[in-house]
């Protein structure tokens, strides 16, 4: 994993003022093939947040999907997203009001933030190198087309070991 520049999504601190984050403990987020259940990679989360950034299919701008992870330590674990950040309304990025689980949308720095309050109950993505999935959190970032055009589940998990 490398270091990365989490600028971008500077937003998300002020997501916490809202009340959306709290804090899990040091929970640990497993990554692994949704089939077979291959292990692929575990990152522990410095803050309990994490980012799934991508390039969008059919506007080709930046996505940052915002997520928490929520629970007493030790378990049990949920995922919630906060929200989604992008440039351009396209086909599957919301785009009204009245979206399922949001709480408003914000324009900052040029880019749409919708916040939002979305419990997630899996968390199944197919990377594809051609839109560049990573997953970042604590400023290190995990290259999730390494395991591209599979269905990978992204769980959280109390640690590493």
């Amino acid at each position: 994993m490398k270091k990365a520049s989490l600028n971008k999504i500077a937003c998300l601190a002020g997501l916490v003022a809202f009340g959306l984050a709290g804090p899990a403990g040091a929970a640990s987020l497993e990554v692994r093939d949704f089939r077979s259940g291959a292990h692929y990679a575990c990152v522990d989360l410095a803050d309990d947040r994490f980012t799934l950034s991508f390039t969008h299919s059919v506007s080709l701008t930046p996505v940052d999907d915002l997520y928490t992870v929520l629970g007493p330590p030790g378990g049990p674990y949920r995922i919630r997203q906060v929200a989604e950040v992008f440039t351009t309304h396209g086909q599957g990025l919301p785009s009204m009001e009245g979206e399922p689980d949001a709480l408003g949308y914000l324009y900052e720095k040029d880019r749409f933030v919708l916040r939002l309050d979305r419990p997630i109950e899996q968390l199944i993505l197919r990377s594809d190198p051609r839109f560049g999935n990573r997953m970042e959190s604590g400023g290190l970032r995990l290259d999730l087309t390494a395991w591209p055009y599979v269905p990978i589940l992204i769980e959280p998990v109390e640690n590493c070991s």
